[in-house]
């Protein structure tokens, strides 16, 4: 279900629509050929308080606004900013 929280629809005090569940991320994908898929998270791609990407995420979060995931390797490796080699 699309945006499920804990909080009761019906709330009649200051804390009513505070909640300490709900989804971690939402995915959809789409299986036919080729495999399509997008994604978002509720916060950034960082856990690290401070970073400039902690919270980027998070207006298409509540806005519900996916970001395509990237599944072709060729695609990957041409969008790739970043990479780490942990042999």
């Amino acid at each position: 279900t699309l945006d499920v929280g804990g909080h009761s629809v019906r709330a009649n005090t200051v804390n009513g629509f505070m909640f300490g569940s709900g989804p971690a991320r939402r995915f959809v994908g789409d299986l036919n050929t080729p495999i399509s898929a997008e994604n978002i998270h509720p916060g950034g791609q960082s856990g690290v308080l401070g970073s400039p990407t902690y919270a980027s995420q998070l207006g298409r979060w509540l806005t519900n606004r996916y970001k395509t995931l990237i599944i072709n390797r060729d695609q990957a490796l041409a969008a790739e900013r970043e990479r780490l080699d942990f042999r």
